[in-house]
C-alpha cells in the first residue's frame, strides 16, 4: 500500500471550518432547487419587507431574486467569490437557534426541536440553502428537509436506529458488505447540510466515521483481499467534502 504524504490531514472538514485553505473541488453549493415555478412579485415584496430591504426594480421575480434579497439582508458584505466558495459556505453554516431566529419565522415545533437537539442528527444549513427556504412556511418541502421537527423524537414500534442493518453487515467500521460483489465505503460522517430524513443519522454528524487514514486503510485492505468485489460505492456523509488529495489517495488505493 502506498504511504500517504505527511501533508495530508486526518480530516479536511475541521480545517475548512477553522478557515484553512485546501485545493478546490466540486462546490457544496446545491443546485437551484425550488418548490415552485417563478417566485411571484407579491411574495418578493413580502419577503423584502421581512428581510428589511427593497426589491430590485426590473429584476426577474424568480429564485435568484429571493437569493439576492437574502444576501442583502444577512450577508451584505460577502462577495460573489466568497458566496460561491464551498469553503466559505461550510465555515458559515447556520447552526444555532439565534441564527435561525434571525433568518426564519420558526414555528413552535421547529423551535422546540432545535432547542432540544440532544442526540438527534445535528442541525446545519449552508447560507445558500437557507436562502432558498421559505421564510414563513414551515411546510415548504425544502424547509422540512433541513429544519428539524419534534416528530424526530418519536420512535414507532418496529423502527430501528439502523434501518438498513448496515452495522450488522460491516466487517470493518465504515465498510458495508451486503452483496458478494459490491461494497459501500463510508468515508466520513460530515455533510455541509444535514437532511432530516437521513437513514444514517445514527452516525452522520456524530463524529463516528472520522476520515482517518488508519480506518480507511483497514477498509481498503478488506476490499483488496476479497477478489469477488468489483464495485465500490463511496459515500458518507459527503465524500466530496474531503480534499482532492485525500480523495485521490483513497481512490488510487
Amino acid at each position: 500500500m502506498e504511504t500517504q504524504p505527511s501533508a495530508h490531514r486526518a480530516t479536511d472538514v475541521t480545517s475548512v471550518e477553522n478557515g484553512e485553505d485546501h485545493p478546490p473541488h466540486l462546490s457544496t453549493c446545491l443546485g437551484p432547487l425550488f418548490d415552485g415555478q417563478n417566485y411571484p412579485q407579491t411574495r418578493i415584496n413580502h419577503q423584502s419587507r421581512m428581510y428589511g430591504c427593497k426589491p430590485v426594480a426590473g429584476r426577474r421575480t424568480n429564485l435568484s431574486s429571493r437569493i439576492r434579497l437574502f444576501r442583502r439582508a444577512f450577508f451584505p458584505e460577502v462577495s460573489d467569490r466568497d458566496w460561491n466558495d464551498w469553503r466559505w459556505q461550510i465555515r458559515n453554516r447556520i447552526q444555532d437557534i439565534a441564527q435561525f431566529d434571525r433568518m426564519l419565522a420558526l414555528s413552535n415545533d421547529e423551535r422546540s426541536a432545535i432547542e432540544k437537539g440532544g442526540s438527534l442528527l445535528p442541525v446545519g444549513v449552508t447560507p445558500y440553502y437557507m436562502s432558498i427556504l421559505s421564510y414563513d412556511n414551515p411546510e415548504q418541502p425544502l424547509r422540512r428537509t433541513v429544519i428539524p421537527s419534534t416528530r424526530e423524537f418519536l420512535c414507532a414500534p418496529g423502527e430501528a436506529a439502523d434501518p438498513l442493518a448496515e452495522e450488522a453487515m460491516s466487517p470493518v467500521p465504515g465498510l458495508v458488505h451486503r452483496y458478494p460483489d459490491r461494497v459501500l465505503l463510508l468515508v466520513s460522517d460530515f455533510c455541509s447540510t444535514y437532511c432530516r430524513y437521513c437513514t444514517r443519522s445514527r452516525v452522520v454528524g456524530q463524529g463516528v466515521l472520522y476520515p482517518a487514514v488508519s480506518r480507511l486503510e483497514k477498509a481498503i485492505e478488506d476490499i483488496r483481499v476479497n477478489r469477488q468485489i468489483r464495485d465500490v460505492l463511496v459515500s458518507g456523509g459527503e465524500p466530496l467534502a474531503l480534499s482532492d488529495d485525500r480523495l485521490d489517495w483513497m481512490l488510487t488505493e
